[in-house]
């Protein structure tokens, strides 16, 4: 992605993770300042030569986001989208990216997959975990 580019993400609403724990992991992981952060969206925002976008909200719709470029003197509307995948805690990916920076807005597709820290990987790694401690005690009290 060029300068200027703009990577959102969208975690629907029933993803069944809270949002605080998936915009703080993304936040570090995608290396993203802080003020871009809003409910249900996630816009990374790569140079510093655009304002930080007005989001609109749209419940359990594609959201759509319309850029407000300082460079370049237009604004393009987006639509970021977020699909679960069959692991619970694993979701993939896929958003409109646009960089202001060329002569004509081009859309592009980012895809990847991002493992966000819930509830249920705690419990299954805690359990897991005692399940060994016990064993091994065992094992040795015997």
């Amino acid at each position: 992605m060029g300068a200027g580019a703009f990577l959102g993400l969208r975690l629907f609403d029933d993803a069944g993770i809270p949002m605080e724990d998936a915009e703080e992991f993304l936040r570090v992981g995608l290396h993203m300042p802080s003020e871009v952060a809003v409910p249900h969206l996630i816009a990374v925002h790569q140079a510093g030569s655009a304002e930080v976008a007005r989001f609109a909200r749209a419940d359990r719709e594609p959201l759509v986001a319309r850029l407000d470029q300082v460079n370049g003197g237009f604004a393009r509307p987006l639509r970021f989208e977020v699909f679960e995948a069959p692991d619970a805690d694993l979701f993939e990916v896929s958003s409109a990216v646009f960089d202001p920076g060329r002569a004509a807005p081009e859309m592009g597709q980012f895809r990847g997959a991002f493992r966000v820290p819930g509830w249920r990987r705690w419990v299954n790694s805690t359990t897991v975990f005692f399940a060994l401690l016990g064993a091994v005690t065992v094992y040795f009290l015997r």
